[in-house]
């Protein structure tokens, strides 16, 4: 009986749950009042979910006296609380893989997608220095360091 009893309700549940509200609704005080009421109903189903399973372990005779009725609470309670851990679960892990993705980056474990080809300084044309190309500060000219060591150029160094 306890588990006709639970499928009742669940489906009561089912029809009556208060939905989020549209996004961009004008209306904001009963937008969250509507969000309040979701979330609550959210979190009493979840509640009835575990109730759900909670019965159907606890079965002693539903098993054989009506099978298909425990198999099916069974299956609602276990796919229902499935969902409702992998919709807390699945984000979670996604953004540690994310913040794990970016700290290997950030150690130079892995090189980043964005990062220049290995060659590419090689690949750069080599130039002689010429005293007036490049200026100084508030110059028009191409400043007279390089911007990625910023050691000065000079008639020493390859540029």
């Amino acid at each position: 009986q306890d588990l006709v009893f639970w499928l009742i309700v669940r489906n009561v549940m089912t029809l009556t749950a208060p939905r989020m509200p549209a996004p961009g609704d004008p209306d904001e005080d009963r937008a969250e009042r509507q969000r309040t009421a979701a979330r609550w109903a959210a979190s009493i189903w979840t509640a009835w979910l575990v109730v759900g399973y909670i019965w159907t372990n606890s079965c002693k005779t539903c098993q054989n006296t009506n099978p298909e009725l425990y198999d099916w609470v069974r299956f609602l309670t276990i796919i229902g609380l499935l969902v409702h851990i992998l919709n807390i679960c699945l984000p979670l892990l996604i953004l540690l893989l994310a913040m794990g993705y970016h700290a290997l980056v950030a150690r130079g474990w892995v090189k980043s997608p964005n990062a220049a080809n290995d060659n590419a300084i090689e690949l750069m044309e080599k130039v002689e220095f010429m005293e007036g190309f490049f200026g100084g500060q508030g110059s028009e000219d191409p400043p007279a360091e390089c911007c990625c060591c910023m050691d000065e150029f000079g008639p020493r160094k390859i540029i």
